[in-house]
Parts: structure tokens; sequence; C-alpha cells
């Protein structure tokens, strides 16, 4: 039964890989949200020996992995990675900059600017985050939107290249 597997997963406390436990299989979703909790709780340490031994913790190291993804340009990876994050702190502006990110480079840069404008309230994301905003509204055909986060930039840095180059385009 049902209740029997889930006993014996519970009382087997060997740090075998998780996917071979026939009680694991089922239990996907529990496994997420008890990540979570541990991040939330303040126990990484717990959150990474579970992600270490197959459970899916997500959240546990996915920004630098999402970075790392996305540096050698694999972007639907990287989304994998930070579906994790992007729920449990849904106010990090360096998740919503790294999604938005790989919005764009999956080929879906209307649907990026708003995790991009989300990180460009914060001063230290705006600069990076507004660049990407002005080329997804370039790519997008928004002119007025990738006018708008050049301007916001340049009241900040008024000598950035790049952004004075995407606000001519636009």
């Amino acid at each position: 039964s049902l209740r029997r597997q889930r006993q014996m997963c519970i009382r087997d406390s060997a740090w075998v890989s998780w996917q071979q436990r026939p009680c694991w299989r089922g239990f996907i979703g529990i496994a997420e949200q008890l990540c979570w909790f541990a991040i939330e709780a303040g126990g990484e340490a717990f959150a990474e020996r579970l992600a270490a031994h197959g459970a899916p913790c997500f959240v546990v190291g996915s920004e630098k992995a999402a970075r790392e993804l996305l540096a050698t340009n694999r972007p639907q990876q990287a989304l994998e990675a930070l579906q994790g994050p992007i729920r449990a702190r849904s106010e990090d502006p360096e998740v919503h900059f790294l999604y938005g990110v790989a919005m764009a480079r999956i080929g879906q840069p209307h649907l990026s600017q708003w995790s991009l404008r989300k990180a460009m309230e914060d001063p230290e994301w705006l600069v990076p985050a507004g660049i990407e905003v002005s080329r997804a509204g370039i790519l997008t055909g928004s002119q007025d939107s990738a006018i708008a986060a050049a301007d916001r930039i340049l009241e900040v840095e008024p000598d950035n290249l790049m952004v004075l180059m995407l606000r001519s385009r636009a």
C-alpha cells in the first residue's frame, strides 16, 4: 500500500540515490516543497544534501547554475534551473534578471520584459536589466518601451555607450 511504502521510505535513512528508491518516485512534489522549506528556514546545508543525492532541489545553487548555463548558451536549461527560485524568492532581482535574459534568448523577448522590469526596480540591477529591456523592446518592435528603459539608465549613467547605441536604434 502507499502508506506502507511511505513508511519504508521515511524509515530508510541511507543516503542512496533517491531516484532508485521506488518509494521516492511518487513524492517529487513533496521533495520540492521540503527543499523550499529548508531554504526559507535557513537550512541550506540540508537542502544541498538533498540535492546532492538526487532530490529535485532546484533552489540550491540555481542562480549559479543558470549563470553558467546562460554563459554556455543553454537558455532552456537555465529556465528549468530557475523554476524553483522564481517561485521561492519572487522578489529577488537577480533571479528576475536571469529569468528575463533566458526568456529573451529562447526567442521570447516579449515574455522577458516583465521579469527584467522587476529587476530594474533594484538600483544594483538597473543598468544590466535596463539594457536587456531595451534590447527586448527593439526585438519586439516596442520602441517606446526600449526608449523608456534607455532613458532611465541614462539618468544614472549618461555616458553609457551601449545604452546610447540602443536608444539610437529604437
